[in-house]
Order: structure tokens, then C-alpha cells, then sequence
């Protein structure tokens, strides 16, 4: 896996390809057991979304579990969407859904689309499970290798980086000691990035470095 990531890091064309060689027998003995409608049920034909953003110039990773389904917008090839001019995709206005700014505006002093585009370049994130469920289930996909060593090369390449644990807290923490700098936020199941959810010492860290 390794390998790979030296070879093809931040490339999220290639790897999604890879991913999808990668996993397609799992995903296929997984979905024959969830099949379309169960909330468990993994969305191959949207692509696999194992990162966004500029893994090797980014301020700020946020680490999560799966992607999530907006509404029932399981279209084919959603995650290879493209948003011209943004690092992380889902901070542009042509992202149908407005989740990912509700949860980051308090990080922002002012909100224009200029203000917006800017954050887009300082945060990326990464998934453990690539592929979009309605619900989250902690399948371990051959794929899972490749998102620890995507993080540990994050951290070598990228030193400067603040990792924040947003899902998962056992996993990521096990990936990430002895490697990177992170932040834990206690409250998962409230996703906004507020000092009442991260405490003032970490936000204020959060802050900083997103600023740096």
C-alpha cells in the first residue's frame, strides 16, 4: 500500500480507481447481504470518496468515518463531481448540500464566497469507509490499509498539518500516535465546529492553524 501512496498521493482519480479494484469483491458480498434501501447498504455506483481537499498543503485534517447520503441523492459518479476553483468540494456553492457550512461557519469571521473558496484551501479530510451508506457500519474493506497509510504519509509530507478526529476515535487515535499532531472532539454525534463542542483551547488551536 505504500507504495502506492508515495506514488499517486493527493490523486483522487487514481485513487479511486485503485479503491475500486480494491474493494469490489468486499463490496459486492457486503451489499448482497444490504441490499439497496438498507441503511447499511454501501453506494458503489456513486464512487468512492476517500479524501477531499489538498492533502499536502492543507492546515487542517478532518478525520470521519464515511460519507453520508444527502437526502436520496445517490446519483452515479456523485463523488467524482468536480468544483472548480475549491480544495474541499463540498464548500462550493454548487454542492447541493449546505452541511459542511453550517458545520464550519463559526470558523470564518465573515462569509462571502471569497471567504468560503479561502477555507476550502486550508482544510481536506479523510474517510475510513470510502463509500457513502446512509448509515454508518464499521465494515473493514480491504481499502482501510490504504486510508491509515494516506494518513501517516499526510503527516510526514505535511508536518505542519492539524489532524482533528471527528468519527472514530479508536481507530484514528491508533493510526495517528507517534505520528501527528491531533485534536479528539468528544461530541460525534454533534458535528460543528464550535468552542462549546471543542472546548476554547481547541478550537482556538483549530483556529490558529486554519489562520497560520
Amino acid at each position: 500500500m505504500i507504495n502506492f501512496v508515495q506514488k499517486h498521493f493527493n490523486d483522487y482519480e487514481r485513487y479511486q480507481e485503485f479503491i475500486s479494484h480494491l474493494d469490489a469483491a468486499a463490496l459486492e458480498k457486503h451489499n448482497l447481504k444490504y441490499l439497496t434501501g438498507s441503511p447499511y447498504h454501501l453506494y458503489q455506483s456513486m464512487n468512492p470518496c476517500p479524501f477531499e481537499g489538498d492533502l499536502a498543503n492543507t492546515k487542517v485534517v478532518l478525520l470521519l468515518a464515511n460519507p453520508g447520503i444527502n437526502g436520496e441523492d445517490t446519483r452515479s459518479n456523485n463523488h467524482s463531481i468536480s468544483a472548480p476553483g475549491y480544495g474541499l468540494k463540498n464548500l462550493s456553492p454548487d454542492c447541493e448540500s449546505d452541511w459542511y457550512r453550517k458545520r464550519f461557519k463559526t470558523l470564518l469571521d465573515s462569509h462571502t464566497e471569497d471567504d468560503w473558496k479561502w477555507l476550502s484551501h486550508r482544510m481536506a479530510m479523510v474517510q475510513i469507509v470510502p463509500w457513502a451508506s446512509k448509515r454508518w457500519m464499521n465494515v473493514d474493506l480491504p481499502s482501510r490499509e490504504l486510508m491509515i497509510q494516506t494518513v501517516q504519509y499526510v503527516a510526514k509530507v505535511n508536518p505542519g498539518a492539524l489532524f482533528v478526529v471527528m468519527r472514530q476515535q479508536k481507530f484514528w487515535t491508533v493510526t495517528l500516535d507517534g505520528h501527528a499532531e491531533y485534536i479528539v472532539h468528544h461530541r460525534p454525534r454533534n458535528s460543528y465546529i464550535t468552542e462549546r463542542n471543542f472546548g476554547s483551547k481547541s478550537f482556538r488551536l483549530i483556529k490558529e492553524r486554519i489562520y497560520s
